[in-house]
């Protein structure tokens, strides 16, 4: 009898050697309540260590107050579950711990939370969790807060971009102020943008350049660039090197604008010939050295390259004049040429003028005209202008009175005043036009709108050509605005006076004041 139970014996030791080592040990240091060993295993065995847990379980008599969303042992499970992929029954198991405030579980929801796995997304409830996380020292939960932060504002800025790019402005402004206030650099530029162009927030230059500087001290290069634009247009002492120092650092990160403003600036030091001492540059060993026409070529050749056509022109006109390079005149037309051909207005007018002079290059009155008609139709004012009054007098054209107000009326709808008054007096005088005062008067007042005081003072000699008592109130009226403007104007204004009753003046006076008001709308 003795020797069969030592027989059984040995053979249940036996079956208990051949168990898997892993369960076994699992099941072991579930018992004695360590599991440092277990939750240091590779997630490969995370399946094996489940199956052990849950038998383990079974096995292991709970305490009382201590079930396994309150133990190690629960802590692991979560885990377990967590890197098994089994998002749903993780989510489950880990909330518990994460409510009683662990940071391991905090951020472990807070992942499945913001990505959607296991439960449905939440990014705000997301957030919390990984503030809470990072109360506790996560440095990972610290991580994925930045990227959160960073993600949402780039979303807001976007927003913000798109509704700007639209010219949603109203939209833009009410998106772009509380990025700025947050230290958005983009946003502090845009915001100064729509300050300097009263684009819907008030027009306030004060404001823009404190936006500016606060984007450019970020190292934002536009802003850099408005900044040195806005000091290069200064008069205080010290403008320049300010200027120059805004160019630089936007040059230095590849701003082409801010290289054509810095060869600019020296080109013009070079013309004068005299050395500035706001001009001069740092070496690379700490040192200053005064600027040269290699660095003016430089800066060009390098916005050119970024395919920034201002950049190309000024190329262009160093060769069309020999300035720093030799005189070329193949290189300036190639250079203007191609920046035309990019849309460049200055290049077209440019490549028209040396066609039309025929300097440099063979004379070419036809590949002119087709310029300056380019330049026209993108809406160069001068342009403009010089084709009206080509086609008026018949110079280097067929004469073209019906072409010459187009060319005008592009122009004065573009609010140049010599335009408009170029068009009332065609209209005025009938000359290769209809004669239609009403027309005139329409441009003559546009000009008068501008305080412009010889258009105020056609108005008044337009009314002056008939003698009935509503034109002479007119007269008076119109020299009346002027006289605000010029001490000849005031003298035609009292001439008038004295032929004209205290009725028509306290008329032709209200009527001043109506249409001053109205900004020139209501004047008849």
């Amino acid at each position: 009898m003795q020797l069969f139970l030592l027989v059984f014996l040995g053979m249940v030791l036996g079956a208990c050697a051949g168990a898997d080592p892993r369960t076994d040990n699992t099941k072991a240091v579930a018992e004695r309540g360590d599991h440092t060993g277990a939750a240091a295993e590779p997630m490969g065995n995370a399946q094996p260590k489940l199956e052990a847990m849950n038998q383990a379980k079974n096995e292991v008599q709970v305490v009382p107050g201590t079930t396994s969303a309150g133990t190690s042992f629960g802590e692991d499970e979560a885990k377990a579950v967590y890197a098994s992929g089994d998002y749903t029954r993780a989510a489950v198991l880990t909330r518990p711990f994460a409510d009683q405030g662990k940071a391991w579980a905090q951020f472990n929801l807070a992942t499945l939370l913001e990505e959607g796995k296991g439960v449905p997304k939440d990014e705000k409830q997301a957030e919390d969790l990984y503030r809470k996380a990072v109360a506790q020292g996560d440095k990972r939960a610290q991580v994925k807060l930045e990227l959160m932060n960073r993600a949402k504002h780039q979303a807001q800025e976007d927003e913000a971009k798109t509704a700007y790019e639209k010219g949603d402005y109203a939209r833009a402004a009410a998106l772009v102020r509380p990025l700025a206030e947050q230290g958005r650099a983009w946003a502090q530029f845009t915001l100064g943008v729509m300050h300097q162009y009263g684009k819907v927030v008030p027009q306030d230059d004060q404001k823009a350049l404190a936006w500016y500087r606060k984007s450019a001290e970020q190292g934002y290069a536009d802003a850099q660039y408005k900044m040195g634009l806005w000091e290069y247009s200064g008069n205080h002492r010290g403008h320049k090197e300010s200027a120059k120092n805004w160019f630089l650092k936007a040059a230095k990160q590849g701003h082409a604008p801010a290289m054509v403003s810095l060869g600019v600036m020296v080109e013009r030091m070079i013309e004068s010939k005299i050395t500035d001492g706001d001009l001069i540059l740092p070496t690379e060993k700490g040192g200053w050295r005064t600027p040269t026409c290699d660095d003016v070529v430089n800066w060009y050749l390098t916005a050119a390259k970024q395919n920034y056509t201002p950049g190309m022109v000024r190329l262009g006109k160093l060769f069309a004049v020999g300035r720093c390079l030799p005189v070329d005149g193949k290189e300036a037309e190639a250079w203007y040429r191609k920046a035309a051909e990019q849309g460049d207005v200055n290049a077209m007018i440019q490549l028209a003028e040396m066609y039309e002079e025929g300097k440099l290059v063979l004379k070419n009155s036809k590949e002119a005209l087709q310029w300056y008609h380019k330049a026209g139709e993108q809406g160069d004012v001068g342009t403009q202008k010089k084709l009206g009054t080509r086609y008026l007098n018949g110079d280097g054209v067929p004469k073209n009175p019906k072409e010459a107000v187009r060319w005008y009326q592009k122009a004065a709808e573009q609010q140049d005043v010599w335009a408009q008054n170029q068009l009332g007096l065609m209209y005025q005088n009938g000359k290769d036009v209809r004669k239609d005062i009403t027309e005139a008067r329409k441009w003559y007042r546009l000009g008068a709108a501008q305080e412009d005081v010889g258009s105020m003072a056609r108005l008044a000699e337009s009314y002056r050509l008939k003698k009935s008592e509503q034109d002479l109130v007119h007269v008076y009226m119109w020299y009346s605005l002027a006289a605000m403007l010029a001490d000849e104007a005031k003298k035609m204004r009292d001439q008038l006076e004295r032929q004209m009753t205290a009725a028509q003046i306290k008329k032709a006076q209200e009527l001043a004041e109506r249409c001053q008001s109205s900004n020139y709308k209501e004047c008849e």
